[in-house]
């Protein structure tokens, strides 16, 4: 959860039961990250002049920009129509358990909706990290753009 600048982090079992409850500077870098890179469900907040885009080529977008006091970098896989494949991004947290630090954090947009002549994702598979870093959305990859999100052969 991210509100007024502070992020926390709130798990119950069944939605009932408190089980894991957190906050501090960590959880908010953490949230922070996390909120820019939701912006993909909204890609109006995309097309802001702060948004400095690059590309390497025609299936790899880059989106830079800081928001809520956190600098993003945003990595997408464009498929040959201009459909949403995949984004990666380092963002804040301890998965490991160790100390906190940047990790990739991402995932697959399965399918995609309009409206008027914005396109968007409606659904989104997140990725572990080992998918996510075997994606290689940087400005030097050559990832495979027939790559399909690991749910499709579950």
């Amino acid at each position: 959860m991210f509100v007024d600048g502070r992020g926390s982090m709130r798990w119950k079992l069944f939605g009932i039961l408190p089980i894991i409850s957190a906050s501090g500077p960590d959880i908010t870098r953490s949230a922070a990250g996390r909120i820019n890179s939701e912006s993909i469900w909204l890609p109006s907040v995309l097309c802001d002049q702060k948004i400095r885009w690059t590309e390497s080529d025609a299936s790899h977008a880059r989106a830079r920009f800081t928001a809520h006091s956190e600098a993003a970098e945003i990595d997408c896989l464009i498929d040959e129509n201009g459909k949403l494949k995949a984004v990666s991004m380092a963002r804040w947290g301890n998965p490991e358990g160790t100390a906190s630090h940047c990790v990739k954090f991402g995932g697959f947009a399965e399918q995609e909706g309009r409206s008027a002549a914005t396109l968007f994702p409606l659904s989104y598979a997140s990725a572990s990290i080992s998918e996510v870093t075997n994606l290689n959305l940087t400005e030097n990859s050559s990832a495979s753009p027939s790559m399909t999100s690991p749910t499709a052969n579950r």
